[in-house]
């Protein structure tokens, strides 16, 4: 089947695609669905999912470690980009 640049098939009508955000675990960067995630906590305003529990706890101990890891590798995404 032939998709056209705006998403439709060919000769035939709009069909509806839902689009699922994934979120990532800040501990072992894993992608999480929010609608199921087993564990989540929010922190400064900011809600964390996790795949399992134990990335829960290990956020919670020390959640500024996960947060610095997630901005360097970020910023190393960014400077990649370049």
């Amino acid at each position: 089947m032939l998709v056209n640049k705006i998403g439709r098939a060919c000769g035939r009508p709009e069909i509806p695609v839902e689009v699922i955000a994934m979120a990532v675990d800040p501990v072992c960067k894993m992608e999480v669905d929010p609608e199921t995630a087993p564990a989540k906590t929010v922190y400064k305003g900011q809600t964390y999912y996790f795949c399992a529990p134990g990335c829960k706890v290990a956020f919670e101990k020390d959640p500024e470690k996960y947060l610095r890891e997630a901005e360097k590798a970020e910023g190393h995404q960014a400077h990649r980009a370049h």
